[in-house]
């Protein structure tokens, strides 16, 4: 009975998981619960976002598209004016929202070429009447100074927009820097810019969501959005949502009763709430020339792996009596009022009536090491999906950079054939990007069919569509790995299999919900962790192989004691020495042992079919390295009595009256008389040579057992030696 159970085997599997949750916490995979790395290293499909995770999540400004024309981030920093020179140009800019102050051309121009005006730093925070009481003075363009004008109104809209209706903020303001209270304080934030008493915006680090960040970036390199920020008041905001695709403020300029809602968000959501487009500073009623306009500026940013923002803006002076009794959608219904004094509420924001300012696009390259990880994951069979709120084209630009993406979209075949799409036979469509929308309106036969397909995009999702993708994969007999780093993450997180939330970016929701934390944010560290899951199982298996191996050299001596009353080889006390004391060393050094350089070309296991216990196992433990080391145990039992002249014949029945220490005389056959002291003595030499045999072939059995694909030759017969040293 001893024997037949393995003592040292739950010792050895749970050192052997901490050895590899700690293997994986130096490569910045932080596991939760020991068994989820097993799960980890079976998983078939992962189910990856792609901002933070595929990307570098470093955004910056690549292009702005406004006024039906695209131009590149460096241009626009360096030839475009200030909105705090802009926002005291009433004929400059035309713009209801701005304040009307009027300052003298040689200003102006200072303004445009980007240079600090302190008159004009001052006017953009002082009330146009008194300001224009006090200078006394009136604009008088120049027709030179007009034309610069009519190119930069609609950029003034743009990134006011940009810098207001944003979250990121600068975490190092002046803390001791005083400022007037009062009427007169409006030049408060001004003075305090001049005097240096604010650190400038593009030194400071920058705290926020990336998106607003690469906004914050664009518009603090050009000049100060705390100085910006100063001249209007928030007084309602709905932040951005994955489900509502947007997010608005509500604002009142410093000296004015008129209120704006300035909004951004997905440029095809934000221009369904427009009615308007903004060219050279003025409104236009959207048309077909807009629209085709829209569109190609929409596809030409997103081929190139950008996501792009659309803004636009809407005086509430104008069109709120209007709209505020209309119903609105429900997707607002989650807004954050920062003013509840004022008495607006998402329910009554008019969200039609929008004047459309214009696109601006940011680049976020892929991590260096993702496409090598992508193509090691493909190679191991493992399933890569994205899933991610981007435009499609964007999602698929990026999926082709990384390798998710390899074979051509059923569009792209048909342009390259010369057919319609529906003539392509569905067996030749191999990837396929699908829709929030699409997805809305899918049925079990359009799961089936679009998951069964090797590269598959989803773009435009919201978390409950990431949990339905959860959902029907697992349904299909997949081992799901899901990542995540938002609250609206959970569900799927929580769903999958293995949920892998990340440390950096994530929420404490996502990292709750999540069995393992990427504290790098790397896709690639998944990749370690598949690496590791399967070499836990593979070295699992290697010492159950091993430790199973001592059961038929343990079990074999009893039953032939008791069948042919031989001389008991070994009793329970060295049985418990070998399973509690000299395996254990050499067991736990297996979790040391590297993979095998097939680890990641194999398929992924079924988890369903594929135990660690198996036929396979049992056999090689019993039926061959089990029968091999009894033998040679055995047999140097036998050696023993045979090196005393004791014939094999005369220990078959003698164990019930001899070999003990109150055994009688034993007279052998060959004429030999043996007392009980030496009965004793030769069994007692025969059952240390039996022990150190078995002890001695576990040893050699370690070297041997390493490797369950791999011929051992290959692998490095005594490489392992240096391991068990360490």
């Amino acid at each position: 009975m001893v024997a037949n159970v393995p003592e040292g085997l739950p010792t050895t599997v749970v050192s052997l998981l901490t050895i590899i949750a700690k293997r994986l916490a130096e490569k910045n995979v932080n596991v939760k619960r020991l068994q989820n790395v097993e799960t980890l290293g079976s998983c078939t499909v992962i189910a990856s976002d792609k901002t933070g995770t595929i990307t570098q999540n470093n955004m910056s400004v690549s292009q702005l598209w406004m006024d039906l024309q695209c131009f590149t981030a460096d241009y626009a920093r360096a030839e475009m004016p200030s909105s705090t020179m802009i926002n005291t140009l009433a004929e400059y800019v035309r713009m209801p929202f701005l304040m009307e102050t009027q300052v003298s051309s040689v200003d102006v121009l200072q303004g445009v070429r980007g240079q600090s005006s302190p008159n004009v730093i001052l006017a953009a925070s002082q009330d146009a009447a008194t300001y224009a009481k006090d200078q006394e003075k009136h604009v008088s363009f120049t027709s030179d100074s007009e034309a610069v004008m009519r190119l930069v109104r609609t950029f003034a809209n743009l990134e006011l927009v940009a810098a207001i209706c944003n979250r990121a903020r600068g975490d190092e303001i002046d803390a001791n820097a005083t400022y007037p209270c009062g009427k007169k304080s409006k030049i408060r934030k001004a003075r305090a810019e001049i005097d240096g008493k604010i650190k400038q915006d593009s030194q400071r680090k920058v705290l926020g969501d990336a998106s607003d960040k690469a906004l914050f970036r664009f518009v603090s390199n050009r000049q100060s959005v705390e100085l910006l920020r100063y001249q209007y008041r928030i007084l309602f905001e709905i932040p951005f949502s994955s489900s509502k695709k947007f997010a608005l403020v509500v604002v009142q300029p410093l000296g004015s009763q008129r209120k704006f809602i300035l909004m951004k968000g997905a440029p095809e959501i934000v221009l369904e709430k427009c009615k308007h487009f903004q060219l050279h500073g003025a409104s236009h009623v959207i048309n077909s020339e807009f629209l085709q306009a829209f569109d190609v500026a929409y596809a030409s940013f997103a081929r190139d792996g950008e996501r792009v923002l659309g803004f636009a803006m809407l005086e509430m002076a104008d069109s709120f009596a209007e709209e505020k009794e209309k119903t609105e959608d429900s997707s607002v219904a989650d807004a954050e009022e920062k003013k509840p004094e004022t008495g607006l509420n998402a329910a009554n924001l008019p969200m039609t009536g929008y004047t459309f300012l214009g696109m601006i696009s940011l680049v976020d390259p892929p991590k260096p090491k993702v496409a090598t990880a992508v193509e090691e994951v493909r190679n191991a069979g493992v399933k890569v999906i994205m899933v991610t709120g981007d435009h499609p084209l964007t999602a698929v630009a990026i999926a082709n950079q990384v390798g998710i993406m390899k074979h051509p979209l059923r569009s792209a075949m048909a342009l390259e054939m010369g057919c319609k799409e529906e003539e392509i036979d569905e067996k030749d469509v191999l990837a396929v990007v699908v829709t929030g929308r699409e997805l809305n309106s899918f049925k079990e036969e359009d799961w089936t069919r679009v998951l069964s397909k090797e590269e598959i995009v989803f773009a435009r999702t919201t978390p409950e569509q990431k949990l339905a993708i959860v959902e029907h994969l697992q349904a299909m007999g997949h081992v799901v790995a899901v990542t995540g780093d938002g609250v609206n993450d959970a569900p799927a997180l929580k769903k999958a299999d293995i949920g892998v939330a990340m440390g950096i970016n994530g929420s404490d929701v996502a990292r709750s919900a999540g069995a393992i934390i990427l504290m790098d944010d790397d896709f690639s560290s998944i990749v370690v962790g598949i690496r590791e899951g399967r070499l836990l199982f593979d070295n699992i298996m290697n010492t159950i192989a091993y430790t199973l191996t001592h059961l038929l050299p343990e079990v074999m001596p009893t039953v032939l004691n008791i069948v042919f009353d031989l001389p008991l080889a070994m009793g329970s006390v060295p049985v418990l020495a070998i399973d509690c004391g000299t395996e254990l060393a050499p067991a736990i050094a297996l979790a040391y042992e590297k993979a095998e350089s097939d680890v990641m070309l194999r398929k992924p296991r079924d988890s369903k079919k594929d135990r660690l216990v198996t036929l396979r196992l049992m056999a090689y433990s019993y039926a061959v390295c089990g029968i091999v080391e009894f033998l040679v145990g055995w047999l140097g039992f036998m050696l023993v009595f045979k090196y005393h002249d004791i014939p094999m014949k005369d220990l078959i029945w003698s164990a019930t009256d001899y070999w003990a220490t109150d055994s009688n005389d034993y007279h052998l056959s060959n004429g030999k008389v043996l007392s009980a002291s030496q009965q004793v003595e030769i069994l007692n030499q025969g059952q240390a040579m039996y022990w150190f045999l078995i002890v001695s072939a576990q040893f050699f059995h370690v070297f041997f057992v390493r490797t369950r694909n791999q011929s051992v030759f290959t692998r490095g017969l005594f490489i392992m030696s240096f391991s068990i040293m360490e």
